[in-house]
Protein backbone atom coordinates (compact mmCIF):
# COMPACT_ATOMS: atom_id res chain seq x y z
CA UNK A 1 0.00 0.00 0.00
CA UNK A 2 1.19 3.50 -0.85
CA UNK A 3 0.23 6.40 1.38
CA UNK A 4 0.35 9.89 -0.04
CA UNK A 5 1.73 12.70 2.15
CA UNK A 6 -1.12 15.08 3.08
CA UNK A 7 -1.01 18.78 3.94
CA UNK A 8 -4.06 18.64 6.19
CA UNK A 9 -7.42 20.29 5.58
CA UNK A 10 -6.55 23.51 7.40
CA UNK A 11 -2.92 23.73 6.31
CA UNK A 12 -2.71 24.67 2.61
CA UNK A 13 0.54 25.22 0.80
CA UNK A 14 1.18 27.78 -1.95
CA UNK A 15 1.82 26.32 -5.39
CA UNK A 16 2.55 27.72 -8.81
CA UNK A 17 -0.46 27.08 -11.04
CA UNK A 18 1.85 25.93 -13.86
CA UNK A 19 3.51 23.38 -11.53
CA UNK A 20 0.14 22.15 -10.25
CA UNK A 21 -1.11 21.61 -13.81
CA UNK A 22 2.14 19.88 -14.86
CA UNK A 23 1.94 17.50 -11.88
CA UNK A 24 -1.76 16.57 -12.20
CA UNK A 25 -1.05 13.05 -13.57
CA UNK A 26 1.23 12.26 -10.61
CA UNK A 27 -1.26 13.72 -8.10
CA UNK A 28 -4.22 11.78 -9.49
CA UNK A 29 -2.18 8.57 -9.79
CA UNK A 30 -1.01 8.88 -6.17
CA UNK A 31 -4.55 9.53 -4.98
CA UNK A 32 -5.74 6.38 -6.79
CA UNK A 33 -3.02 4.23 -5.20
CA UNK A 34 -3.69 5.46 -1.65
CA UNK A 35 -6.20 3.21 0.18
CA UNK A 36 -7.75 6.12 2.11
CA UNK A 37 -10.64 8.36 1.04
CA UNK A 38 -8.75 11.52 0.02
CA UNK A 39 -9.65 15.05 -1.00
CA UNK A 40 -7.38 17.53 -2.79
CA UNK A 41 -8.45 21.13 -3.31
CA UNK A 42 -6.74 23.84 -5.34
CA UNK A 43 -8.08 27.30 -4.42
CA UNK A 44 -7.26 30.07 -6.86
CA UNK A 45 -6.79 33.75 -5.99
CA UNK A 46 -10.22 34.66 -7.41
CA UNK A 47 -11.94 32.23 -4.98
CA UNK A 48 -12.70 29.68 -7.68
CA UNK A 49 -11.37 26.15 -7.30
CA UNK A 50 -10.98 22.62 -8.58
CA UNK A 51 -11.08 19.66 -6.23
CA UNK A 52 -10.64 15.91 -6.34
CA UNK A 53 -12.10 13.03 -4.36
CA UNK A 54 -10.45 9.62 -4.55
CA UNK A 55 -11.08 6.23 -3.06
CA UNK A 56 -10.24 2.84 -4.47
CA UNK A 57 -10.37 2.96 -8.25
CA UNK A 58 -12.61 6.05 -8.35
CA UNK A 59 -11.37 9.61 -8.81
CA UNK A 60 -13.87 12.45 -9.12
CA UNK A 61 -12.70 15.85 -10.34
CA UNK A 62 -14.87 18.88 -9.67
CA UNK A 63 -14.85 22.44 -10.98
CA UNK A 64 -16.74 25.19 -9.16
CA UNK A 65 -20.09 26.07 -10.72
CA UNK A 66 -22.43 29.03 -10.81
CA UNK A 67 -24.32 27.52 -7.87
CA UNK A 68 -21.41 29.06 -5.88
CA UNK A 69 -20.52 32.02 -8.11
CA UNK A 70 -22.16 35.34 -9.00
CA UNK A 71 -21.27 38.49 -10.89
CA UNK A 72 -17.89 38.72 -12.60
CA UNK A 73 -16.74 35.43 -11.08
CA UNK A 74 -19.60 33.43 -12.61
CA UNK A 75 -18.90 31.12 -15.53
CA UNK A 76 -20.27 32.38 -18.83
CA UNK A 77 -22.76 30.39 -20.87
CA UNK A 78 -19.93 29.68 -23.34
CA UNK A 79 -17.67 28.34 -20.56
CA UNK A 80 -20.47 26.09 -19.30
CA UNK A 81 -21.03 24.85 -22.86
CA UNK A 82 -17.31 24.03 -23.13
CA UNK A 83 -17.48 22.02 -19.88
CA UNK A 84 -20.51 20.09 -21.10
CA UNK A 85 -18.97 19.44 -24.52
CA UNK A 86 -15.82 18.11 -22.82
CA UNK A 87 -17.86 15.53 -20.91
CA UNK A 88 -18.22 17.24 -17.52
CA UNK A 89 -21.47 16.44 -15.68
CA UNK A 90 -23.54 19.55 -14.99
CA UNK A 91 -24.08 20.62 -11.38
CA UNK A 92 -27.37 20.12 -9.59
CA UNK A 93 -28.90 21.16 -6.28
CA UNK A 94 -29.63 17.56 -5.29
CA UNK A 95 -26.40 15.98 -6.53
CA UNK A 96 -22.99 17.56 -6.95
CA UNK A 97 -23.20 21.38 -6.85
CA UNK A 98 -20.04 21.46 -9.01
CA UNK A 99 -19.20 20.40 -12.54
CA UNK A 100 -17.78 16.89 -12.18
CA UNK A 101 -15.97 14.16 -14.08
CA UNK A 102 -15.40 10.61 -12.79
CA UNK A 103 -12.81 8.00 -13.74
CA UNK A 104 -12.32 4.44 -12.56
CA UNK A 105 -9.17 3.19 -14.30
CA UNK A 106 -5.46 3.91 -14.55
CA UNK A 107 -5.81 4.39 -18.29
CA UNK A 108 -8.15 7.36 -17.70
CA UNK A 109 -5.80 9.36 -15.42
CA UNK A 110 -4.12 11.05 -18.41
CA UNK A 111 -7.46 12.04 -19.94
CA UNK A 112 -8.72 13.45 -16.64
CA UNK A 113 -5.46 15.35 -16.14
CA UNK A 114 -5.80 16.95 -19.57
CA UNK A 115 -9.48 17.79 -18.96
CA UNK A 116 -8.68 19.47 -15.62
CA UNK A 117 -5.67 21.29 -17.08
CA UNK A 118 -7.96 22.70 -19.80
CA UNK A 119 -10.48 23.84 -17.16
CA UNK A 120 -7.79 25.53 -15.06
CA UNK A 121 -5.92 27.33 -17.82
CA UNK A 122 -8.58 27.97 -20.47
CA UNK A 123 -11.98 28.10 -18.75
CA UNK A 124 -10.99 29.51 -15.35
CA UNK A 125 -8.07 31.45 -16.88
CA UNK A 126 -5.65 30.66 -14.07
CA UNK A 127 -2.01 31.55 -14.65
CA UNK A 128 -2.96 34.13 -17.27
CA UNK A 129 -2.32 37.19 -15.06
CA UNK A 130 0.23 37.94 -12.33
CA UNK A 131 -2.56 37.67 -9.72
CA UNK A 132 -3.43 34.15 -10.84
CA UNK A 133 0.06 32.65 -11.00
CA UNK A 134 -0.21 30.93 -7.60
CA UNK A 135 -2.88 28.99 -5.74
CA UNK A 136 -3.39 27.34 -2.38
CA UNK A 137 -3.34 23.56 -2.42
CA UNK A 138 -4.35 21.16 0.35
CA UNK A 139 -4.89 17.43 0.70
CA UNK A 140 -6.60 15.56 3.50
CA UNK A 141 -8.27 12.31 4.46
CA UNK A 142 -12.02 12.05 4.93
CA UNK A 143 -12.90 9.79 7.83
CA UNK A 144 -16.19 8.04 7.29
CA UNK A 145 -17.99 4.83 8.00
CA UNK A 146 -16.90 1.99 5.66
CA UNK A 147 -20.57 1.46 4.85
CA UNK A 148 -20.98 5.05 3.59
CA UNK A 149 -20.43 5.35 -0.18
CA UNK A 150 -18.00 8.04 -1.37
CA UNK A 151 -20.79 10.09 -2.97
CA UNK A 152 -22.66 10.14 0.35
CA UNK A 153 -19.42 11.21 2.09
CA UNK A 154 -19.03 14.04 -0.45
CA UNK A 155 -22.56 15.24 0.26
CA UNK A 156 -22.07 14.98 4.04
CA UNK A 157 -18.78 16.88 3.85
CA UNK A 158 -20.45 19.72 1.95
CA UNK A 159 -23.33 19.84 4.44
CA UNK A 160 -20.90 19.96 7.37
CA UNK A 161 -18.81 22.66 5.68
CA UNK A 162 -21.95 24.74 5.00
CA UNK A 163 -22.95 24.42 8.66
CA UNK A 164 -19.44 25.47 9.77
CA UNK A 165 -19.52 28.45 7.39
CA UNK A 166 -22.94 29.50 8.78
CA UNK A 167 -21.70 29.15 12.37
CA UNK A 168 -18.59 31.21 11.59
CA UNK A 169 -20.73 33.91 10.00
CA UNK A 170 -23.07 33.98 13.03
CA UNK A 171 -20.02 34.38 15.29
CA UNK A 172 -18.75 37.34 13.24
CA UNK A 173 -22.16 39.01 13.31
CA UNK A 174 -22.36 38.53 17.09
CA UNK A 175 -18.95 40.18 17.53
CA UNK A 176 -19.92 43.18 15.43
CA UNK A 177 -23.26 43.53 17.23
CA UNK A 178 -21.28 44.26 20.41
CA UNK A 179 -19.37 47.13 18.79
CA UNK A 180 -20.75 50.63 19.05
CA UNK A 181 -20.22 52.29 15.68
CA UNK A 182 -20.81 56.05 15.19
CA UNK A 183 -24.09 56.79 13.41
CA UNK A 184 -22.73 59.79 11.48
CA UNK A 185 -20.62 57.64 9.14
CA UNK A 186 -17.31 58.54 10.78
CA UNK A 187 -14.89 55.94 12.08
CA UNK A 188 -14.11 55.64 15.77
CA UNK A 189 -10.72 57.05 16.79
CA UNK A 190 -8.58 56.89 19.92
CA UNK A 191 -9.56 60.49 20.74
CA UNK A 192 -13.26 59.84 20.18
CA UNK A 193 -14.01 56.13 20.69
CA UNK A 194 -17.77 56.70 20.43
Amino acid sequence: MTYMQLTGEGDPTDVAVSSFVANLPELLGAMRRDPRCLVAICDFSDFRYVQFWAEGDIVIAECISNLHLTGEMALTAEQESQLEAAGWVAPSHDGSPNWSMRISGDSEVGELSLAVAHVITEILGQGATPQSLTAEFRTFEVHRSPSMPMDAARHESRRNRDELDAAAWDSIVEQFDEWDFPTDGSLPSEDNPD
